[in-house]
């Protein structure tokens, strides 16, 4: 119950899984911008400009204006009709890209959600290390407070005291570096769920919990459910397709256009 607690945390707090989400999201806007090339593109605009021109310039009138105002205001409608599949060739693309990025953020969840299980499992295990090294020092203690009488009442040699003590010392030593590696499980959980280190904590238990039984034979075709496979299957097809679009860069192309608009040197009847 508390490990899947933990693995909650990891879907919603996780800033790496954030990262991969954003980057999915991307690739899924990049392919709704290669989609609207299907469409034809509007453009509008309006400019305003006052000149004043040379009265010394060739062929100038007399009775032409030396300043003047033009107003314009356009419309133009463009549209690529693709004839040679760049368009078709840049929409599969991109949604093949998208639906890398989707496995890339499976690969990067299930790779989160299997790190923080084994560490879990491994602080666990160093959970009951623990407890057995702890009663191991407490016996070795007991066993150097024996060979210190023995020694004193002249029934063991000093050389006895000297093995009880280093035995307690190597069991001592033990433990300490299993309380570290402890300490260091403990955090990287705290890291992969989103919490400060120093704000979380796991209180020492004893797993009693039997592991599933996992099938001798497997078949291959387990493979497929791979989303790093997967995302490497659609980066095959994507590249395949931009193949397609950097091959229509031999053909023309033919586009359809068109403009409409407004001028005037007067802003009274600009759009009359």
């Amino acid at each position: 119950t508390q490990l899947d607690s933990l693995e909650d945390q990891v879907a919603t707090a996780n800033q790496n899984l954030k990262a991969a989400f954003a980057r999915y999201q991307q690739a899924r806007a990049q392919a709704r911008v290669a989609r609207a090339d299907y469409f034809p593109t509007i453009g509008a605009g309006a400019d305003a400009t006052r000149q004043r021109q040379s009265t010394n310039k060739t062929l100038f009138s007399s009775g032409e204006p030396a300043v003047y105002n033009d107003y314009l205001a356009d419309v133009d409608l463009s549209y690529e009709v693709d004839v040679w599949g760049r368009v078709r060739n840049e929409v599969e693309a991109g949604k093949d890209t998208a639906q890398a990025s989707a496995a890339d953020l499976a690969t990067l969840d299930l790779a989160l959600h299997a790190e923080l299980a084994m560490d879990y499992f491994s602080l666990r295990a160093d959970d009951s290390t623990q407890t057995l090294l702890d009663q191991t020092v407490d016996a070795y203690g007991k066993a150097l407070q024996l060979t210190q009488n023995l020694y004193r009442g002249g029934a063991a040699a000093v050389a006895d005291v000297d093995q009880a003590q280093a035995q307690l010392q190597t069991a001592i030593t033990l433990a300490a570096d299993t309380r570290l590696k402890r300490a260091q499980l403990e955090h990287a959980i705290a890291v992969l769920i989103g919490v400060p280190p120093a704000q979380f904590s796991l209180a020492p238990a004893q797993l009693n919990a039997l592991p599933p039984a996992v099938d001798i034979g497997l078949p291959s075709a387990l493979l497929e459910r791979r989303p790093d496979i997967a995302a490497a299957e659609r980066r095959a097809a994507a590249a395949n397709a931009q193949i397609g679009v950097a091959r229509v860069a031999y053909f023309p192309v033919f586009s359809l256009s068109a403009a409409f608009g407004y001028e005037s040197g007067a802003s009274s009847n600009w759009l009359s």
